[in-house]
């Protein structure tokens, strides 16, 4: 029997820039992502989402957009991990490097996407859609980018 984990995501975003953290350690350790983890007992998805994104960026935001959902497993495993991701175009404080992340304003067009979390690969289709979308061209075919984004 499967049960469902929630996670969230959080992209932060700047006009030529978004804010990514590389995970220092444990799973995907080494490797660019948003910000983002487990939502607890008693937080809404998007409560979760705000306070990962402090925990993880030291950033505040008031308003988070809901950009995508995925939903996956892995082999062996009865959990589906439910990602719900979000970007944050406005936000408060300055990032800082925590425990588990360290941060970096990158411009979207030297993102390598090389060390981004490919292991999910409707995540790391998402992660390109919105890279392709950012700069106003897609090298991505519109059918992969919409099955990312469904």
């Amino acid at each position: 029997m499967f049960t469902n984990k929630l996670l969230t995501l959080v992209l932060v975003v700047q006009p030529g820039r978004v804010l990514l953290g590389m995970k220092k350690r444990g799973f995907g350790a080494g490797r660019w992502n948003g910000f983002g983890g487990k939502v607890q007992p008693g937080e809404t998805i998007e409560q979760a989402a705000k306070r990962e994104l402090f925990e993880e960026s030291s950033l505040t935001c008031d308003t988070l957009e809901k950009i995508g959902q995925i939903k996956f497993e892995f082999v062996g495993e009865t959990e589906i991990m439910d990602v719900h991701i979000f970007r944050a175009d406005t936000y408060q404080g300055e990032p800082a490097e925590s425990e588990g992340k360290k941060g970096r304003g990158v411009k979207k067009k030297n993102i390598n996407l090389q060390y981004i979390d490919k292991i999910n690969t409707k995540y790391y289709l998402l992660v390109c859609s919105f890279y392709s979308r950012e700069k106003n061209h897609s090298s991505i075919h519109p059918s992969i980018i919409q099955l990312a984004i469904s």
